[in-house]
Order: structure tokens, then C-alpha cells, then sequence
């Protein structure tokens, strides 16, 4: 864990996370000619750059931390929505890579630990696929 945070308490964390999203609203990115210039899209490193993170690991930590945890995902969640919403324009192949590493949205099972790290407190989820499995046959289809 880090010994110095830009943050003391999850309102000042809250505010520097709107502080990101607001910045970006403030710079476009399409040439001036057009006609509804896009913002500059939100990056995970963006925002760990702009709350004082030094690296990934280090916000996982602090997301484990109940004090941090609802303002933290929800971050992430904001960033995941933009992805979300690049991948119904134009090319996604990098905007699908993006989140498969960098959001971690590849994970079948996500384990966050409490800020004491006991054994007992570990939380783990687990992601079950439903719905119709497609078979490689027709002599595979069963009835």
C-alpha cells in the first residue's frame, strides 16, 4: 500500500474521479470542421493518472477497501460504459482487447480481499454462462 494518498476520504476521491470525467467533456477530438465534434474518450490509465495511482495494483487495493470500493468501481464502470458504447461504432477489435486486459472483463472469477487480508473475508464470484450451448453436429443434438 501506498503511504501518501492525493485523497483522504471517498468525497475527495469522488471528486477527483468527476474531475477526470469533466476534463475530458472540455476537449475534443475531431477536427473543427465537423459538425459534432466526440470528447476525448475516458482510459482506465487516464484515471488512475488523474487520482494520484501509481499503478493498477494499487487501485485494486484500494477497491477492496470498503471505503473506497462504490466510488471506485463505479469509475470503472463509466469507462467500461464508453467501451461499451464504441463497440456499436466502427472498428472493435482494440476497443475488445481494451477491456479484456486492461478492464479485466475476460475473468470468470473475480476475488477481492478485505482491508485485513484474513483468509475468512475473501469474497469470491463466481460468472456461470447460460443459456443454449451450440453443439460442432447434428449427431450431437439431443432430444
Amino acid at each position: 500500500m501506498r503511504k501518501s494518498k492525493p485523497f483522504r476520504s471517498a468525497r475527495q476521491l469522488n471528486a477527483l474521479i468527476d474531475a477526470y470525467f469533466q476534463s475530458l467533456e472540455a476537449k475534443p477530438t475531431n477536427s473543427e470542421r465537423s459538425k459534432t465534434p466526440e470528447t476525448e474518450p475516458p482510459t482506465f490509465a487516464g484515471l488512475l493518472l488523474s487520482t494520484g495511482f501509481n499503478s493498477d495494483a494499487e487501485f485494486d487495493e484500494y477497491r477492496a477497501m470498503p471505503k473506497y470500493v462504490s466510488a471506485l468501481s463505479r469509475a470503472k464502470l463509466r469507462i467500461q460504459e464508453a467501451y461499451e458504447k464504441r463497440l456499436l461504432t466502427g472498428s472493435s477489435s482494440g476497443v475488445v482487447s481494451a477491456m479484456n486486459t486492461i478492464l479485466g472483463l475476460n475473468d470468470r472469477r473475480q476475488v477481492i480481499k478485505t482491508e485485513n487480508n484474513e483468509e475468512d473475508n475473501v469474497l469470491q464470484v463466481e460468472i456461470v454462462q447460460s443459456g443454449i450451448k451450440l453443439v460442432a453436429a447434428e449427431k450431437d443434438v439431443v432430444l
